[in-house]
């Protein structure tokens, strides 16, 4: 996990975030400026007139840099998420390479990216098609995600919507393992792709790639890792690995 990582595909986001934060600083600083030399007798007459349509005039602009500034933060902080995520993807997979049926090691590796990214994300409140249909396990690895959340922290969470939002981020949650060459040495990772919920019209309009509603923006990361296979002729311990 190198910081290519986190650059990778988001070259865009991170040019914009860093645009509209430097906008953003500055205007709040005019704004500041201006209002330490603000005075309610300057309203008055056609002075007044200026002052208050050119406010009205730029305000929209100011909103929208605010607005962006939250949009792409919380892209931002997703595209860490799914960065730590796809690193333990992979170092799920690598453990659980050889686990059979081979259904069980994908679940193993799913888990592990959903329960790493969870934290990172806003998922949407909607339902249906915005989010998708969870796959078969997401029960069980919120339900499970919540009680070891308890268990570490000492305190009761909000449980029932917590768990809603670990099922809505395994939804929205692509994995696909990757392991060309299955031998000692070789690197095998895990793509991971979240459809990040956008939710400012203005913002949300301008990041969408297909401009069409609901606004979401795909996050794409993945992170290698090498192989630990056993240097035998079949690249196996001997034994019957299995989990259950």
């Amino acid at each position: 996990m190198t910081i290519h990582s986190f650059i990778d595909g988001f070259e865009g986001i991170w040019a914009l975030w860093l645009i509209s934060l430097t906008l953003g600083v500055v205007v709040i600083w005019r704004l500041v400026k201006k209002r330490s030399r603000f005075r309610w007798a300057e309203l008055r007459g056609e002075q007044g007139v200026s002052y208050t349509l050119s406010f009205v005039i730029t305000m929209p602009v100011y909103a929208l840099i605010l607005v962006t500034i939250a949009e792409t933060t919380m892209l931002v902080l997703a595209k860490v998420g799914t960065v730590y995520a796809a690193y333990a993807g992979s170092r799920s997979l690598v453990v659980w390479e050889t686990m059979q049926p081979g259904n069980l090691r994908d679940d193993r590796v799913r888990q592990a990216v959903v329960t790493a990214l969870s934290p990172f994300v806003i998922s949407s409140n909607a339902s249906g098609s915005e989010n998708g249909t969870p796959p078969g396990n997401a029960q069980k690895h919120a339900e499970s995600y919540v009680d070891q959340l308890e268990e570490f922290s000492g305190e009761t969470v909000r449980r029932e919507k917590l768990i809603t939002h670990v099922k809505n981020v395994s939804a929205r949650t692509t994995i696909t393992p990757q392991i060309p060459n299955r031998r000692h040495g070789e690197e095998a990772w895990v793509d991971v792709e979240f459809r990040a919920p956008l939710f400012t019209p203005g913002a949300a309009r301008l990041l969408d790639p297909d401009r069409k509603y609901p606004y979401e923006y795909p996050i794409k990361s993945s992170v290698r890792m090498t192989l630990e296979c056993p240097e035998t002729p079949d690249q196996k311990l001997g034994i019957d690995y299995r989990a259950f």
